[in-house]
């Protein structure tokens, strides 16, 4: 997250802020640093972690709405038996009713 600092780096900012901030002042100065770093990242972390919860729970209703959809799509390929029914209703009431289909061919 944070780009490394090598050595070098470290003692020539160390350097600069005795020359800038003096010997008195500076482990006051360092001690505020180091105090702020490790605020920084504990709430780099927390941020880090709230979104992650967020994603998981974001997950967890998308694999809900997944599986009533399913459950919806299922109910629907019901349907389709359904429709063999009806035709084979269709089909049977042509069986049932002879009278009709006779009259109809007699008055051809």
């Amino acid at each position: 997250m944070f780009p490394t600092i090598g050595t070098g780096e470290l003692l020539i900012i160390l350097l600069v802020a005795l020359v800038v901030i003096g010997p008195k002042r500076l482990p006051a100065v360092i001690r505020t640093v180091a105090k702020t770093y490790k605020y920084i990242k504990k709430t780099a972390a927390e941020v880090t972690a709230s979104i992650n919860e967020a994603a998981d729970d974001t997950k967890d209703v998308i694999n809900d709405q997944k599986e009533s959809l399913s459950d919806y799509f299922g109910e629907i390929e019901d349907f389709d038996d359904i429709d063999d029914i009806e035709e084979s209703k269709n089909k049977n009431n042509g069986k049932e009713n002879p009278k009709k289909q006779q009259s109809s061919r007699q008055q051809t």
